[in-house]
């Protein structure tokens, strides 16, 4: 992949970790505002949450995955957004970090085609001859 794809990616999941992190800051103020008015904390799964956003609830024939599914949607909205930020902060760490390897590489590539290197062989190691100055 090219580096400013690379890159690009980067930011686009660093974006997209900070909007779910400012989207779960409000969500908490809301559930600690009634919290604080009723003296209960509200529920709120990933299935509500999934209808509020509005996302398609996945299903399957297939009676094994679909109950995988079902439990999924049953958990809290707030420690499924916990992994979800978690999942695209490694993401962008990551593609931050292949990022920043791509153009050392890159540097790496221009710097040996600069540099003239004179023949030195095996042999001439073997013969004693000294390497020439670099």
């Amino acid at each position: 992949m090219d580096c400013a794809v690379i890159g690009l990616l980067s930011v686009a999941s660093g974006i997209i970790t900070v909007g779910w992190l400012f989207c779960w800051i409000g969500r908490l103020a809301v559930c600690a505002i009634t919290w604080i008015k009723y003296g209960e904390w509200p529920q709120y799964l990933i299935y509500e949450e999934m209808r509020d956003i509005p996302l398609p609830i996945p299903h399957t024939d297939l009676v094994g995955i679909q109950k995988i599914f079902d439990w999924t949607m049953e958990q809290s909205a707030t420690s499924g957004l916990f992994v979800l930020l978690g999942l695209f902060g490694w993401l962008t760490a990551s593609l931050s970090q292949a990022a920043a390897d791509c153009q050392r590489a890159k540097r790496n590539a221009e710097r040996a085609v600069t540099i003239k290197r004179d023949p030195y062989t095996l042999e001439d190691l073997i013969e004693g001859k000294d390497p020439p100055n670099r």
